[in-house]
Parts: structure tokens; sequence; C-alpha cells
């Protein structure tokens, strides 16, 4: 599938039709990123998602989200993360990529992608990756994230989660 022409589709949470819904739900929950409640959730947080295809099929999906407060001071504090949670309020995740359309750099291409709309909000961005998911690792890296705090457990699922932050503007040294 190297070269194939797929397509970036980048929408509002209520611009999705029902069937775009559904096939993004289905896609986040099949992809292990959440139990249940998705569509609430993306009512809820949603921002900005993205859609891949390949013609016709989904080959990955992505979204910014902008979490509760309380959600987001859990995260930076179960990682014992010195950076500020407050300095962070937007989220990127739910990045699933369909087996066979794995090593095609499409994790890569989705957060590049997300991070062209968070860059012209001028917001910094943080994300939580599976600690056994280094091609996420990778992708978020090549894209200017850095690691913070430590890996902790999920409250979802028990897996072990690392912290990732990335500064739109750094500080000045």
């Amino acid at each position: 599938m190297m070269g194939a022409p797929y397509t970036f589709q980048i929408k509002n949470p209520e611009e999705l039709d029902i069937n775009e819904l559904e096939s993004f739900c289905a896609f986040v929950k099949g992809g292990g990123q959440v139990v249940s409640g998705v569509a609430k959730r993306l009512k809820e947080i949603g921002k900005v998602i993205v859609l891949v295809r390949l013609a016709n099929e989904l080959a990955a999906v992505g979204a910014l989200k902008v979490p509760m407060a309380r959600y987001r001071s859990n995260v930076f504090k179960s990682a014992a993360a010195v950076e500020q949670p407050t300095d962070y309020p937007i989220e990127l995740g739910w990045v699933v990529v369909a087996e066979r359309h794995r090593k095609q750099g499409l994790s890569s291409q989705i957060v590049k992608v997300l991070l062209e709309v968070s860059d012209s909000e001028q917001a910094n961005v943080y994300a939580t990756s599976d600690v056994e998911k280094g091609a996420m690792h990778r992708s978020l890296e090549r894209n200017g994230f850095v690691k913070a705090g430590a890996p902790y457990r999920s409250e979802l699922d028990n897996d072990r989660l690392q912290l990732f932050v990335r500064k739109r503007f750094p500080e000045p040294h």
C-alpha cells in the first residue's frame, strides 16, 4: 500500500453525518482507546477530528479534544509531571490506524494535521499513549512532543500510559 492515495478530511464533530459518527466511534472503540461512550464524549469535548480514507475505506482517525480541567489535572498528577495542566488546554488523542494500513506513516501524518489546527490557535497540546505503543511515541516525538513525568496506570483499563507534551511557543531561555 506504499504510496497509496490516502485522503485526509478534517471536520468538527457536529459536521459528521451518522455514518461517519458511527464509523469514527467504532474505530476508536475497536482500537482500545475507550471502552464506551465515544459519541457522547466526542460531542462534549471533541474539537476537531481527522478521517483518513483510502478510496471509500476508513483507514485511520484522530482527534483534538478539550477535556475538562479536572480530567487534565488528574492526568498530569498521575504522571507526576512538573508541567502545569492549565498550560495544556488541548489533548491530541483517539489516534487509531487500521492494522492493514499500519507502517504507512499515517499516525505521524494525523498528528501533524491536528497540530496545524492547534498551532493556528497558539495552543499547547498534550497526549497520552500506552507505554507499549512505540510507533505512536515516535509519531508524537517526530512532531515535537516530549515525555513528561513518568508512566502511570490508566484508571480505565489498568494499562500503563506515558504523558507527552508539546509547547507551541517554548519559553525563551
